[in-house]
């Protein structure tokens, strides 16, 4: 029997030439996710405000207060086949004068508080035939907070989860609108 290696070489060579050329084909496919949820997300990064929201002198049951939200961190972006999701590190200061009278004296106290949380948004695309609107998901837990007021500490997660709940709504609306017009100003 006589061994051919010109064959057995052209067998093996041809095998790794396959093996190569199937992960140079995969490769890209597998990284495309990777790479546009980069892209994405550092586009997230760049277009965002550094105040999200803010409102001054509102009035609550104890005078006045005023509010920011601002990015306090990088952004995280995924995606999956249904929807893409961001998350957001978020600052929340929070600054009142209480304004009441106690037996029969009128008191003004300056209050304030800072706290952290992560918000979660949700884009979910609805593909058409004719065009590509979304629907946007908001999460934005709210952890036990205090408003510091000289010492004595108000106790602020229930009025801030009312604060999100009466808003998150018209907010949801207002993201989604703004990523529909983008998209048709795009044609899309």
């Amino acid at each position: 029997m006589q061994y051919n290696f010109l064959s057995t070489v052209e067998l093996i060579s041809g095998k790794i030439f396959f093996s190569f050329a199937l992960l140079i084909a995969i490769s890209p496919i597998a990284s495309a996710e990777i790479i546009t949820d980069q892209l994405i997300g550092r586009l997230i990064e760049e277009k965002l405000p550094a105040i999200l929201y803010e409102h001054k002198n509102k009035p609550w049951e104890l005078g006045l207060y005023s509010i920011t939200v601002k990015k306090s961190g990088k952004s995280t972006f995924s995606s999956d086949t249904r929807q893409m999701n961001t998350s957001l590190p978020l600052a929340i200061a929070i600054s009142s004068t209480v304004n009441q009278t106690f037996m029969g004296e009128k008191i003004n106290i300056p209050c304030q508080s800072l706290f952290y949380t992560n918000g979660r948004f949700t884009i979910t695309p609805l593909l058409k035939p004719t065009d590509i609107r979304v629907s946007v998901a908001i999460d934005i837990p709210i952890p036990a907070a205090n408003l510091d007021c000289r010492g004595f500490q108000l106790p602020i997660r229930i009025p801030l989860e009312q604060l999100v709940d009466n808003n998150k709504v018209q907010w949801q609306q207002t993201m989604a609108s703004e990523i529909n017009t983008l998209l048709q100003e795009n044609g899309l």
